[in-house]
């Protein structure tokens, strides 16, 4: 292994006791669709290590999920041991004791209130072993020195060989050795000694400044910050990127020790900023030797998510004196166009180099000699609990990590344990290879007495989409396939799996030129979506996404699947039909698991959709724009009512806190209105047009020196732009660089809300309204998101006996979301409690929700999710004929009320 080693050897197990998984997101990094092997602790690393070797198989260790296009054009692998599940941090007096797995901002957040320093890469979701490996450099070079870099500090390692033998403990010199060769073996625990970079932690400080980008801004301040007046003993770096909501920015940080060095820094940095004409949208200053690193941290671009693949690839040509600036500046406007960004470093301008999580950890290639050996199937395999199942499947069991990742869904970081344990905690997990997966697991789960509940994503916000000790969960995210079929003489269709994203589906779609109506959360899923309605930007133009249904498969109570289809009008109508429209909208989860779905399609080339136009403007917050918005959406209110609102111009309207505070999670993003409008045809463009306007005189940000509007947003609908474009758009960006992480706006725990009106917005309601929203938008701890829409036009006209979707008369739908840091539930439930309020005394009879947004309130102890209440069902049906006659249909389909929950329909 080389170097020197001491004590400690750890025996290897007889065999490996972890997982092993064909349903991992390794999948898409690596080619072949390889086994993944999951340790679960650092003494099943080597007999994983060795069960790969023993099957004759090439190997690849990783320790994140980092993807780069390296990754993917070189890494043909046969198995995959991943070391997810080694992600612990200890920290004693000055002893930093990781885990493989742990990353730069699990660390930097540990870090955050100690007086420890440590030189952490930019990086936060990086695996910390990958970093210590990957950096040959040093992180800060002019504020710490050339010669401390990461891997200096690591005093201990303890390390597997790559052919699965006995584990090692290895010392400083050991650890050295290693780290020349680190393909011969895999890191297991690394122990850093932050003293010896105790020196440069003292009066250790980070500055921040955020600025609209512009191809000028950019240059002067390269030339101020990096040429002219650089200065001494910190280190600089300038940030071009585009962040969510297509905001363009430019991000200015520096790091340095002492008062002095911090105050002639700010001179520098805001002399270059005045210089440039720009607006200073924020800055910031964080003192403390953990606090800063936790900054600096936190600042840099995030998570790298499925189908956003980076180059390495760099260009080392300086600024200054290589004769190429303006061919820098074109690439550089270049890749803020296409949503990228450009780190420019002690005057080197480069693409960002991502660090390999996979071969971070030391990787061994192995020639393949043959095919899977029988040792490395699927431990997780359903055959032995479900006759005949193939996918994977977990039970309920104490402590076990597996199950756990396996139950994660959107709502559980918001409820306390114990509602966790009894709503988010089935007994069984079965995740589905393909429908005929699904028939095996409804089958059997029905002839075992248990309830099932199907998952595509997970994003029902009161958790759901799960269930309790009595309930199979079926998870059907791996039914992820799109294909469009375009057969001569019949409207164009797409067939989608109910585990695609919108963020797969729109892009499948743009590059067709066609479109469907859908929300916006990126990583929401079609099944679960299409059946609450799958509301959106296009509400009224479009409809929503059920509207568009020709056809599903879904799997029924007996675990046969059956192929519902669209009641053609005038025909005689089949008890089909009831289930048809019953699942679209009558109550998700109710009538059985979908397994394909299929969609009539709204083609950019379609005579309806030639002069389709939009407006997408991203502005800073400020009140008064803000109220300018609303008093937009107020007016259209009043408009649809009367009647003078042109049936394809749409309005969606948002406010979304800033997340600038300097911590890990940071993504430097503004607080922001935004406008998103659209337009089927030249009648709405008008009306369209008007809203921006109206916003834009009130905004308060200007290009200082070209004195117009600031828009934060880059490429975004302008004018005349393809439908399919203007949809696309309108699916959040679940980018590096700020975005919805996890398919959410914030990574923090929730108190959510929906309200629907059938009246116009009353002008008090409306002032009322601007107040708290401003209010919660300034107040810390919390984090506000107002999204509204203004209904009519086809989603009312839509109503009919083909979906069941419930209040299809919505006039207007406003959500109030307010997340939570830590200690702060408190404040989130009293702005919630502030909205109730507000909206019973001016809008007392309008009770009504919707269940795309189900919520409940503080102290219901569920009541409100219970559909034997008559007081739940008067909230999400149109009457109490409507409700009946679902259960009709519901009696019908599925007799044993197999697919139940307390929220299902009875």
């Amino acid at each position: 292994m080389g170097g020197r080693s001491r004590g400690n050897e750890r025996t290897r197990p007889e065999k490996f006791r972890g997982r092993i998984t064909y349903s991992h997101g390794a999948h898409a990094e690596f080619l072949g669709k390889p086994p993944v092997l999951i340790p679960e602790t650092a003494d099943d690393v080597g007999p994983a290590l060795a069960l790969v070797r023993e099957g004759g198989l090439g190997l690849r260790v990783r320790s994140g999920d980092r993807v780069t296009r390296n990754n993917l054009e070189t890494s043909a692998a046969d198995a995959v041991v991943s070391l997810e599940a080694l992600a612990t941090i200890d920290i004693d007096l000055q002893r930093i004791s990781v885990g493989p797995a742990a990353t730069v901002g699990d660390l930097a957040t540990a870090l955050r209130h100690r007086a420890l320093f440590v030189p952490l890469p930019d990086q936060p979701t990086v695996s910390l072993a990958a970093a210590v490996l990957g950096h040959e450099r040093p992180q800060f070079p002019k504020s710490v020195g050339k010669n401390r870099p990461l891997w200096k500090g690591v005093i201990e390692a303890q390390v597997v060989p790559a052919d699965g033998g006995v584990g090692k403990t290895l010392d400083k010199r050991g650890w050295a050795a290693f780290r020349k060769n680190p393909k011969l073996g895999v890191v297991t625990r690394l122990v850093l000694d932050a003293s010896v970079w105790a020196a440069w932690g003292g009066n250790r400080w980070v500055r921040a400044w955020m600025v609209p980008y512009s191809r000028q801004t950019f240059e002067v301040l390269c030339d101020g910050l990096f040429v002219r007046s650089a200065p001494t003993r910190v280190d600089l770096s300038l940030r071009a990127s585009t962040g969510a909501y297509g905001v363009r920015m430019l991000v200015v940080r520096a790091t340095g020790q002492g008062r002095d060095r911090s105050e002639s820094t700010r001179r520098i940095v805001e002399n270059s900023l005045k210089k440039a004409k720009c607006s200073v949208l924020w800055s910031e200053k964080v003192d403390g030797a953990g606090a800063s690193i936790a900054a600096w941290v936190g600042t840099g671009p995030g998570r790298v998510t499925a189908g956003e693949v980076h180059d390495e690839q760099a260009d080392d040509a300086l600024w200054s004196g290589s004769g190429n600036e303006v061919a820098y500046l074109d690439e550089v406007d270049r890749r803020i166009d296409a949503g990228s960004w450009v780190d420019l470093h002690k005057g080197s301008l480069f693409r960002r180099a991502f660090i390999p999580d996979s071969v971070g950890v030391g990787a061994v290639i192995v020639p393949p000699l043959g095919p899977v050996a029988p040792s490395l199937a699927a431990t997780h395999e359903g055959g032995t609990l479900i006759p005949g199942f193939t996918g994977e499947v977990f039970q309920r069991k104490a402590n076990d990590r597996a199950y756990r990742v396996a139950i994660q869904q959107y709502a559980v970081s918001s409820y306390d344990a114990a509602t966790v344990d009894k709503r988010m905690t089935p007994s069984v997990v079965a995740v589905a290879k393909n429908g005929a997966d699904v028939g095996l697991a409804v089958a059997w789960a029905a002839t075992q007495g248990f309830k099932v509940v199907a998952r595509s994503g997970g994003h029902q916000y009161c958790g759901l989409s799960s269930g309790g000790l009595d309930t199979v969960l079926i998870d059907v995210k791996l039914l992820n396939e799109v294909d469009f079929v375009t057969t001569p003489g019949l409207p164009p269709t797409a067939t989608v799996g109910p585990g695609v994203p919108l963020d797969k589906l729109t892009a499948a779609m743009v590059a067709r030129g066609a479109s469907i109506p859908h929300g916006e959360c990126p990583l929401v899923n079609l099944g679960g979506h299409v059946q609450t309605g799958g509301v959106g930007h296009q509400l009224r133009g479009l409809g929503v996404a059920l509207d568009w249904v020709r056809a599903f498969d879904m799997v029924v109570a007996t675990g046969a699947k059956t192929t519902f289809t669209r009641p053609i009008p005038g025909a005689p109508p089949v008890p089909q039909d009831d289930v048809f429209a019953a699942v679209l909208g009558g109550g998700p989860g109710s009538w059985g698991v979908l397994t394909a779905i299929t969609f009539d399609l709204a083609m950019d080339d379609a005579a309806a959709y030639t002069k389709s136009s939009g407006y997408t403007k991203t502005y800073m917050y400020n009140r008064a724009a803000w109220a300018a918005g609303f008093e937009q959406m107020r007016l259209w209110s009043d408009m649809q009512t009367a009647n003078t609102l042109p049936a394809g111009a749409d309005l969606f309207l948002s406010v979304i806190s800033s997340d600038f505070e300097l911590n890990p999670h940071a993504n430097l993003r503004p607080a922001v209105v935004l406008i998103e409008t659209s337009a089927l045809d030249a009648t709405g463009d008008a009306a369209i047009q008007s809203v921006v306007a109206a916003v834009e005189a009130k905004v308060s940000w200007f290009h200082e020196a070209t004195g117009k509007v600031i828009d934060l947003a880059g490429r975004s609908p302008n004018g005349p732009t393809p439908l399919s474009v203007i949809v696309d758009h309108g699916v959040r960006s679940t980018s590096a660089l700020g975005g919805m992480p996890g398919g959410r706006e914030f990574t923090l725990p929730y108190k959510k809300s929906l309200y629907v009106t059938t009246r116009p917005l009353p002008a008090a309601f409306c002032d009322g309204f601007v107040d708290l929203v401003d209010l919660a938008n300034r107040r810390s701890g919390i984090k506000v998101v107002f999204q509204g829409v203004v209904g009519g036009g086809r989603f009312q006209k839509n109503a009919g006996p083909t979906t069941r979707m419930q209040r299809r008369d919505a006039l207007v739908q406003i959500v109030f979301d307010v997340f939570y840091e830590e200690g702060q539930a408190f404040i989130a439930e009293d702005f919630q409690a502030q909205m109730r309020a507000l909206w019973t005394k001016y809008l007392p009879s309008e009770t009504g929700r919707m269940f795309w947004g189900t919520y409940e309130d503080p102290g219901t102890n569920g009541a409100q999710l219970d559909m034997g209440n008559v007081a739940t069902q008067n909230m999400y049906y149109d009457s109490p004929a409507v409700y009946a006659a679902l259960q009709q249909v519901k009696a019908a389909i599925d007799p044993g009320a197999v697919f139940a929950t307390k929220f299902t329909v009875r």
